[in-house]
């Protein structure tokens, strides 16, 4: 036996997405990456922060850190913690 979503889930899942991320839609539109600095790394090794500046649509800004680490296998780097405003 197959399981196939019905209509009516698939629509019960979009709502809910929707609704979930409406907030950081209306948050994030027209914000502005001010500046970017340079990456530190003094509290470990692999652990990574660059600070940043951004300057939402309502003229305020606010400064965070970005916390990235490399995979060593593959040597890409990847955020390790979401964005947080």
């Amino acid at each position: 036996m197959r399981f196939s979503p019905s209509l009516e889930s698939q629509e019960c899942r979009a709502k809910c997405t929707k609704s979930c991320l409406a907030p950081y839609t209306n948050l994030l539109a027209g914000m502005e990456v001010v500046s970017l600095g340079e990456p530190t790394n003094s509290f470990g090794p692999n652990m990574w922060f660059v600070p940043y500046k951004i300057r939402f649509k309502d003229g305020g800004q606010k400064d965070f850190r970005l916390h990235v680490a490399q995979d060593p296998k593959t040597q890409r780097w990847f955020s390790k913690a979401g964005f947080r405003p």
